[in-house]
């Protein structure tokens, strides 16, 4: 069984690799705070504040609370950049099996 962190942090690496396969840079990620901080990725258009959810199947990774979702809107408002959430769910293993984006308005 798999330590809330470790689970987090596969879920955050399939969101960057992802980005970056779809030519996102990645502008800043904590990997020593998993959770804690948002994935900051830009294009040569805009700039994305990512947040990041994540569950091993069966289980389904959980939306942002009511908490996280207004801060992550106010991070991104100060930042210039566009708020998303990205659910990710894992095999077993830690691959990624599914991603759901969500703009966060």
């Amino acid at each position: 069984m798999y330590q809330p962190t470790t689970i987090g942090l596969a879920g955050e690496r399939a969101v960057i690799v992802w980005l970056r396969q779809n030519g996102w840079t990645i502008k800043r990620w904590d990997t020593s705070a998993p959770g804690a901080t948002d994935i900051e990725a830009q294009a040569q258009w805009k700039k994305l504040l990512v947040q990041v959810k994540a569950a091993i199947i069966p289980g389904i990774p959980s939306y942002l609370s009511l908490d996280e979702f207004r801060k992550i809107r106010l991070r991104a408002k100060i930042a210039k950049a566009e708020a998303w959430e990205a659910r990710v769910k894992l095999f077993s293993n830690l691959n990624p099996v599914d991603m759901k984006w969500r703009q966060i308005s």
